[in-house]
């Protein structure tokens, strides 16, 4: 929705949107023997993967923009923007492998089991103004200061995998375990966020004398870019080996964790730029050259190892 106010000098528009979707996905995988079948001469296959995805998405977005004309050579605008992706995934993989040809009798397939769960929250912000104006009749003037930041956190990826032994004999599989068995249970936690300062400065000088054109700009740039990283695994393995009737039965204990990831970190960015340049136009041509120059300098620091240890920091 939108329109203009104040004899057509202010104009607002807004908009928004939301969509939820449920998703699932089913995929079939083979691996292939790099020997063939003796006999026949054909592919054999030694493993099947069955993966079904489960997702649920839910997008929401808003923007706003304002603009106020002052006069025919000078106005401001502001643009804002949010957006929203928030996904939540439950994945079931099922391999079925043994060390001979699917499909034969009198051996054993491994059958493992890997359940994941995910939630995986993304935000995108965004501010920007604007302004263009003339002074006197020549020159102009045009400078913009954008803001943004994105954020994308994933809170707890738990991954969970077991394994159960079947044992054809007969020509029908049967299981070896009355159940399957906990080979162990991952869990991951990420969060980062990217933030981002520009500020953009232009300005022309235009020199007409009948047929011709002259035309000076000169112009800069700088940007101040910052991100931060946190990374922490959490690996569980099961006490014994024993079967299990409900998850919450089963014994775990902690196997492997740490904080000092070099997956932590913080990162700047600050760029500094400039130009200068002259035109010429006439009705045959139009000669432009110019001149800019540039700056980058990039810190970072892995903020999780300890003091001292080689290449926690740098820059360049």
């Amino acid at each position: 929705i939108g329109n203009r106010y104040l004899d057509n000098r202010l104009g607002v528009i807004l908009s928004g949107s939301f969509h939820s979707t449920n998703r699932i996905t089913k995929d079939q995988f083979f691996s292939l023997s790099p020997q063939p079948d003796p006999q026949y001469g054909v592919p054999l296959m030694t493993d099947e993967e069955l993966r079904t995805y489960y997702t649920h998405e839910d997008r929401a977005g808003a923007h706003a923009k304002l603009d106020y004309r002052f006069n025919e050579r000078n106005r401001l605008s502001f643009y804002t923007m949010y957006i929203q992706l928030n996904s939540y995934q439950s994945r079931m993989i099922t391999d079925t492998g043994s060390a001979t040809p699917l499909g034969t009798n009198l051996i054993n397939k491994d059958v493992t089991f890997s359940s994941r769960s995910r939630t995986d929250l993304q935000s995108v912000y965004n501010a920007t103004l604007q302004g263009q104006h003339g002074i006197g009749t020549r020159l102009t003037l045009d400078w913009s200061a954008a803001y943004s930041r994105a954020w994308q956190k994933m809170p707890d990826r738990a991954t969970l995998s077991l394994h159960q032994v079947f044992v054809d004999t007969t020509g029908q599989m049967q299981p070896y375990y009355p159940g399957p068995q906990i080979d162990g249970m991952e869990r991951l936690w990420t969060h980062n966020t990217d933030q981002d300062i520009a500020g953009y400065l232009n300005l022309r000088y235009n020199i007409k004398q009948g047929g011709h054109s002259w035309e000076i700009a000169l112009g800069g740039m700088a940007r101040h870019k910052h991100r931060e990283n946190h990374y922490v695994d959490y690996s569980f393995t099961p006490l014994t080996a024993s079967t299990f009737t409900d998850l919450q039965d089963a014994p775990f204990k902690l196997s492997l964790f740490t904080m000092q990831s070099p997956n932590t970190y913080s990162a700047d960015e600050d760029i500094e730029a400039g130009y200068g340049s002259l035109r010429y136009k006439d009705s045959r041509w139009n000669i432009l050259g110019g001149i800019r120059f540039e700056n980058t300098h990039q810190t970072y620091d892995q903020t999780a190892l300890n003091p001292g240890t080689n290449l926690k920091t740098g820059d360049q």
